[in-house]
């Protein structure tokens, strides 16, 4: 009887939970514009050595991922707002330069893009000849 040669296990990975510390850290430098140093001692790491604890928070992978999912809806969030500048840029600015500039931009991220403009060279010898009597 032959033996499996090409057997591979995958085993379940121990999913970590963000405890309310790490949750506290991310949350606050999401939110908050201040250092690692900042927020960990406002998150309630040992002031004395706040930069180093919050770095290696950082650095563990639940933590890094819970981090992510918090810019991408800080994000989600906050573009509601450019949205809305930029709507009344397109519509109330004095300047008719950044109306056209934010009403350009609005619609090329609706997808309707002006096509990229090309310069076509001519490759070749021709010549030009000019009678002028």
């Amino acid at each position: 009887m032959s033996q499996p040669t090409n057997i591979s296990v995958t085993l379940p990975k121990k999913v970590t939970k963000i405890n309310d510390r790490q949750k506290a850290l991310v949350d606050i430098l999401v939110r908050e514009n201040c250092s690692i140093e900042e927020a960990s001692k406002q998150a309630g790491y040992k002031v004395s050595s706040a930069r180093e604890q919050g770095s290696a928070t950082l650095r563990k992978p639940h933590v890094a991922e819970y981090m992510y999912q918090q810019i991408q809806q800080s994000f989600g969030i906050n573009s509601l707002s450019a949205i809305h500048t930029l709507n009344k840029l397109a519509t109330k600015a004095n300047s008719e330069y950044v109306q056209m500039e934010s009403a350009k931009d609005i619609l090329d991220r609706a997808g309707f893009k002006a096509p990229d403009k090309h310069q076509h060279q001519m490759v070749g010898d021709f010549k030009v000849h000019i009678d002028l009597g």
